[in-house]
């Protein structure tokens, strides 16, 4: 399903972000001046949409991305990547074994090659929806810059949404469920979810309008 354009999710047009956002994902510092806990939202959005998907009860995503980024601090000394886009692959790789993980200690150790190969592909997804929900065509090097400290402040302006909204949105509009799909998933009407999807967006838009002018 094609995720909807970037009016949908109400991102902003190119502003500067925080100060930690911009220092988290910009390519010039070295990986001793570089933070992945200043990604945290944004690895926390993977996990959601993609534990949600399993074992939500048995797997808190909190959890597994306080993992994730423990073991992103352990392996600083091991990051090559220096632009935003090899920096945030990076994370997405240590997120996605920390997933993995935890999924073969729920089946008691045995490896599912197939499902962890899944499991890659459905996060590589998951970022180019949200990147194509911000980008309008292809980006500069610089705009490029720019796009992922909106994927950052998107990440952040979602997981603060009410839980409900959150995780209709996020079903929506990176999971690529249809509403029926979103409503079975949730235990709710069609009608429940429709109107939570527009809340959350409303919400979403009304935290970045606020982020970009203040």
């Amino acid at each position: 399903m094609m995720p909807a354009g970037p009016e949908s999710l109400g991102a902003p047009g190119p502003q500067e972000g925080p100060r930690t956002a911009r220092d988290a994902s910009g390519g010039a510092a070295g990986p001793e001046d570089w933070d992945p806990a200043a990604f945290r939202d944004y690895l926390l959005v993977l996990a959601r949409i993609h534990l949600d998907r399993r074992f939500d009860a048995k797997v808190s995503p909190s959890d597994v991305v306080q993992e994730a980024l423990l073991n992103a601090h352990a392996a600083l000394g091991d990051l090559r990547g220096r632009t935003p886009q090899e920096r945030l692959a990076w994370l997405r790789r240590i997120l996605t074994n920390a997933i993995q993980k935890n999924l073969r200690d729920l089946h008691r150790g045995k490896r599912d090659i197939r499902r962890e190969q899944s499991l890659e592909a459905a996060l590589e997804r998951s970022i180019l929806h949200l990147e194509m929900c911000l980008a309008s065509g292809a980006p500069s090097p610089s705009e490029r810059a720019q796009q992922a400290e909106r994927i950052l402040r998107v990440s952040t302006a979602l997981v603060s949404l009410p839980d409900a909204q959150r995780d209709a949105v996020l079903y929506k509009y990176l999971g690529g469920l249809s509403q029926d799909e979103i409503a079975a998933r949730l235990g709710r009407t069609s009608q429940a979810i429709a109107a939570l999807i527009h809340r959350g967006l409303k919400g979403l838009r009304r935290r970045l309008e606020g982020e970009a002018h203040s």
